[in-house]
C-alpha cells in the first residue's frame, strides 16, 4: 500500500545521515587532507553499518510526533 506522504522516524533519520556526511564530504574536500578524507570513509562505513543493522534487528525509533 502507498505511503501518503508522510515521512517516518527512518526516513529522517536516514535524511540527516545524509546530510551529515554530505556535510563531512565538503570539509573534507575543502581542506583536502588525507586524515580528512580517511576519517570521512570511515565514518560513511560505521554510520551505514549502525544503521543497516539496527535497523534490520527491528529498532523502532520512537515517532514522538
Amino acid at each position: 500500500m502507498a505511503d501518503s506522504g508522510r515521512t517516518t522516524r527512518r526516513d529522517r533519520i536516514v535524511a540527516g545521515e545524509f546530510v551529515l556526511l554530505t556535510c563531512g564530504f565538503a570539509l573534507a574536500y575543502w581542506l583536502d587532507h588525507l586524515a580528512l578524507w580517511l576519517g570521512w570513509a570511515v565514518a560513511c562505513v560505521v554510520l551505514a553499518g549502525v544503521t543497516l543493522v539496527s535497523f534490520n534487528r527491528g529498532f523502532e525509533p520512537a515517532d514522538g510526533d
